[in-house]
């Protein structure tokens, strides 16, 4: 009988042959994604240090530009809009000049002046008038001179 069973192990022998050999088949690829998992890794890794230098340095910017705006006096008009920017976000010219009791030409001097300070931004919609919106640096200015409520 040992014969016999010795007899049926051996198809079992090349089974298991066969299963070792795609096993170090999936341990070889899995080894070769795993390094490349690594190495992109590592890439991003360096990037997302580069993003957060880069992001760093804006946010600096940012605060420098807010910090001189504090430094600066506007006049009574551009104090008004920047206010009222403040209190209804998205207005026209139309609508600014109406809220302020100025003439429209008036409002789009002082909002081109603000816009040049960084203070408010003005988008356009498919046929839509301008809108304008107040900025940081604006909100930074209304805050720092005790205007904002």
């Amino acid at each position: 009988m040992a014969i016999l069973d010795w007899i049926k192990e051996i198809p079992l022998s090349a089974v298991y042959k066969e299963r070792l050999v795609d096993s170090e088949k999936q341990i070889t690829a899995l080894e070769k994604e795993n390094t490349a998992l690594k190495q992109e890794n590592s890439e991003l890794k360096s990037r997302l240090e580069k993003l957060e230098k880069d992001r760093r340095a804006l946010e600096k910017k940012v605060v420098n530009k807010s910090t001189e705006s504090h430094g600066i006096h506007l006049d009574e008009a551009k104090e008004k809009i920047l206010t009222l920017l403040s209190q209804h976000s998205d207005l026209t010219e139309e609508q600014i000049s109406g809220h302020l009791s100025m003439s429209i030409q008036l409002a789009k001097f002082h909002l081109e002046e603000l816009k040049k300070k960084s203070m408010v931004s003005d988008f356009y919609a498919m046929e839509s008038p301008v809108y304008w919106s107040i900025d940081q640096a604006g909100r930074s200015y209304l805050f720092s001179h005790g205007l904002l409520a």
